[in-house]
């Protein structure tokens, strides 16, 4: 599987995770929290400049 970075909306918070979670390591496998959809793409979007690895935006499939 390669590795994708996901984000999602929990309630009124962002969250950006790479997944599968072993593809960051140990100490990054926990997904980032954001206030805003803005912060949370802006950091998906360094993210995947830094790695290569694409990023799914689930935030406009909820709704």
């Amino acid at each position: 599987m390669t590795p994708a970075i996901h984000i999602r909306r929990d309630g009124p918070l962002f969250r950006v995770q790479v997944l599968p979670p072993e593809a960051m390591g140990k100490t990054l496998q926990r997904p980032e929290t954001y206030a805003s959809a803005t912060t949370a793409r802006m950091a998906a979007k360094v993210l995947s400049q830094m790695t290569g690895w694409p990023i799914t935006d689930l935030t406009e499939a909820r709704g």
